[in-house]
């Protein structure tokens, strides 16, 4: 009887084995949905990978501009004395005068915003004093003049056949006359557009080509020079300057 019982049993579990039918353990559908709900998020990130792809390979199109260069244009005065000062006179008496002209040449690029200034810049003059203690460069009339005509004409070179501007001083004065006296001149000691602390040579040249003016200056001891300037020396460096 025994042996009877334990054949059904076993059979009635094989039976219920093979059954398709038969409900499935909670267990086995609890972890199918699991899953299946781990499977969304992948899903997820695989679609957003296919979207970065695409946006990085966009079309796309470039235009250059290339060689692009600057250069500096260039404000050039030269002169002709070839280091030779315009004057060099000695043993002035009261009355003696004389003249000498010098060319200016500008060839730079740019046309200047102002007339080329002339003047002597602080230091560039020296005035030493004569025996008596008196100053020459207070009893020398001085003058300067844009002169016009043909011909180049350099430093220490006659040139009283051509007519002339007066831009400082004149070439008249035989006395001493305030303002117009080599002190005066000394004192224009730097660049002005204005030409108030300069002397405006009323000459402003084009750029791009080479131009020339010609300055002629003129001195004479002061017929009533004083005794007190006897063997006194002046000296002065010339300068032009042209600004853009």
């Amino acid at each position: 009887m025994v042996g009877q019982h334990r054949g059904r049993d076993e059979a009635g579990a094989e039976a219920r084995s093979t059954d398709s039918s038969a409900p499935r353990p909670r267990a086995s559908r609890r972890t199918g949905r699991l899953l299946f709900a781990a499977g969304v998020p992948l899903g997820l990130l695989g679609a957003g990978a296919l979207v970065w792809q695409a946006s990085y390979a966009a079309f796309s199109s470039t235009t250059v501009n290339p060689g692009n260069t600057f250069t500096a244009g260039s404000v050039v005065l030269t002169d002709n004395d070839s280091g030779t000062a315009v004057f060099t006179t000695a043993a002035l008496k009261p009355g003696d005068s004389g003249s000498s002209c010098i060319t200016v040449t500008y060839s730079g690029s740019l046309t200047p915003s102002a007339p080329v200034q002339l003047y002597v810049a602080s230091g560039d003059a020296t005035d030493t004093p004569g025996s008596g203690g008196g100053a020459l460069s207070t009893a020398l009339d001085f003058s300067v003049e844009t002169a016009t005509g043909s011909g180049i004409f350099g430093s220490g070179a006659p040139c009283t056949a051509l007519s002339g501007t007066a831009i400082f001083g004149s070439a008249a004065n035989t006395t001493i006359t305030a303002g117009a006296m080599l002190s005066d001149f000394v004192a224009k000691n730097a660049y002005s557009s204005g030409g108030t602390t300069s002397v405006s040579s009323a000459w402003t040249p084009t750029g791009g080509s080479s131009t020339t003016k010609v300055f002629r200056f003129n001195y004479a001891l002061a017929t009533d020079a004083p005794n007190t300037a006897q063997g006194a020396v002046a000296t002065v460096k010339l300068t032009w300057e042209s600004r853009s």
